[in-house]
């Protein structure tokens, strides 16, 4: 989940490429998809994405930028497709993000993901909204507010950037909306629901954090190897039994295991980030 920091100066641009399991109880036998492994051979059980911003206006304490998300690039995409095309219907979608620093450790943000596809197909296959298709994950909005707390430098020396807890909160639709609400829109826009994330980081190497966005929920940890090369390697584990985000009909609810939430495992998401 993003934070709602203005954008940092001397990093305008990030380059993400992401490897994810999915949880789908439903395959035949004992072919379910999840657990501790990303299968890359069954298509049905593993995406990839690479996501891209850049944000070429900053100005004071605001920044605006722009915002590229594609699936199945490379994993398992259509033979016929191309990389920069997308597999499976699943094109190329763009959005913005809007985000000002308040004060020095505030932050607010307005994010729009994946609104305008390049694809006139999608996932969700006839889903339609307003006449148009969604991009794989589903069109969404965000407004976020986030808090930093520093801890001072208690994991390091004196010359390292200080050990900080980040809390971020606020509401979201499509993606981030509550899981029993789509059956009505698919992924697409829709019901507002709240998201919100905290993260504790050790030093400028290390971190680990915890999440809640509407479809999902999760604790992982990310890693920067290098001091002076700004490379990130992240793992989030989410849907464990369903991981509950929500109840429909008095009953507990997720959009993947409906209500049938032994038949879920968890699943993996593991990233790979660069920032120029």
């Amino acid at each position: 989940m993003p934070t709602a920091f203005r954008q940092d100066v001397a990093h305008r641009g990030t380059l993400t490429f992401q490897i994810e399991s999915k949880t789908n109880p439903y395959n035949i036998g004992t072919n379910r998809c999840g657990g501790w492994r990303v299968d890359t051979s069954n298509r049905n059980c593993s995406d990839s994405r690479w996501l891209a911003e850049f944000t070429p206006l900053i100005i004071g304490d605001f920044s605006l930028g722009v915002n590229a998300n594609m699936a199945e690039s490379i994993v398992n995409r259509d033979t016929s497709s191309s990389p920069l095309a997308g597999g499976e219907g699943l094109g190329l979608a763009f959005g913005f993000q809007l985000k000002a620093n308040l004060d020095p450790t505030l932050g607010a943000a307005w994010i729009g993901e994946k609104l305008v596809s390049t694809d006139n197909t999608g996932p969700i296959g006839t889903t339609r909204v307003r006449g148009t298709v969604a991009a794989d994950g589903g069109q969404s909005y965000a407004i976020l507010l986030s808090k930093l707390f520093d801890l001072g430098p208690i994991f390091g020396s004196k010359g390292d950037p200080p050990a900080v807890i980040s809390v971020s909160a606020g509401v979201g639709n499509g993606f981030f909306k509550p899981a029993n609400q789509t059956a009505e829109t698919g992924l697409n826009y829709g019901t507002y629901g709240p998201i919100a994330n905290i993260g504790f980081s050790f030093n400028q190497h290390l971190s680990v954090f915890a999440e809640y966005a509407g479809l999902l929920a999760g604790f992982g940890a990310s890693y920067k190897p290098f001091t002076k090369i700004p490379l990130t390697a992240s793992i989030l584990y989410h849907s464990w039994r369903g991981q509950v985000t929500d109840y429909k009909e008095g009953q507990p609810y997720n959009s993947s295991c409906g209500t049938e939430l032994d038949l879920c495992k968890g699943a993996l998401n593991t990233r790979l980030t660069f920032s120029f």
